[in-house]
């Protein structure tokens, strides 16, 4: 990644934007970066990611765990149904499921695009947007699907301009 400094800046001017400190969301390793938005946690880096056409890309790479899937045969197709329905409906996110190294299945909400093509407003626009749908999803889906309380709180979108 020879771009490697030019994409660290755009995603910390994009966090900047959003009104965090980008400094208190920097892991070990120089490509990721931990928010949380609520209870919702974003996991956010950078990647190379291959295309249909085999073609290696860099890329900005954001997820957000939702929920654990169900055991329940019946609960599990019933989330599979809403996710699906729900993913259709969104512009830039989409849901999947992934296998944790515990066994546990855990639905996740994400997004990635070439970070080349995007600008530092871009970026924000789009954690913006993945960490209100994870909140979101989070609290009804946690509330549905694993007994939780739902959160009541209103969800705000982070401040994009002055």
């Amino acid at each position: 990644m020879e771009k490697l400094n030019e994409y660290i800046y755009k995603i910390d001017s994009a966090i900047r934007s959003l009104g965090i400190d980008p400094a208190v969301c920097h892991t070990e390793q120089s490509t990721k970066w931990h928010l949380h938005r609520g209870n919702a946690q974003v996991v956010l880096m950078i990647r190379k990611s291959r295309t249909y056409k085999g073609i290696e890309k860099d890329t900005v790479v954001m997820v957000s765990p939702v929920v654990v899937v169900p055991q329940d045969e019946k609960l599990k197709q019933k989330l599979y149904q809403l996710l699906l329905t729900t993913s259709h409906q969104m512009i830039a996110e989409a849901f999947s499921i992934a296998k944790e190294a515990n066994g546990t299945e855990v639905a996740y909400i994400s997004s990635t695009y070439f970070i080349e093509d995007m600008n530092s407003e871009e970026i924000a626009f789009m954690l913006d947007s993945l960490s209100y749908y994870a909140l979101k999803f989070s609290d009804e889906l946690r509330a549905e699907f694993m007994n939780q309380k739902k959160n009541n709180e209103e969800t705000k979108a982070f401040k994009l301009e002055d």
